[in-house]
Parts: C-alpha cells; structure tokens; sequence
C-alpha cells in the first residue's frame, strides 16, 4: 500500500516538473519574439503607436 501511494506521489511529481520545464522553455523563445519585434520597431528609430499595441 505505502509503496503504491509513493509510486503515484512519483508520478505526481515527475508531470508537475515537466509541465514546469516546459513552461519556462516556452517564457524563454517568447521573451526572445518580443525582443526581436521590439528591435524591428526601433530599427527606422521611431516606434509608432500601431506598432507599439502589436
């Protein structure tokens, strides 16, 4: 019984760390997107407001 409730406290575990991984690969490649839009946006070295709200 012990050993069946640790084996699914494991696999608790295991899927809430990789969701967590997950995440954190996904807020990296997003903040790398927006600094590239924002390098676009700056590169005439006027940011519009259209391209400020995109």
């Amino acid at each position: 019984m012990a050993l069946e409730w640790l084996k699914q406290r494991y696999a608790e575990v295991s899927a809430n760390l990789k969701t967590e991984v997950t995440k954190l690969k996904n807020k990296s490649f997003l903040e790398a997107v927006v600094a590239g839009c924002a390098l676009v946006a700056h590169a005439d070295g006027v940011v519009r407001p259209e391209e400020n709200k995109k």
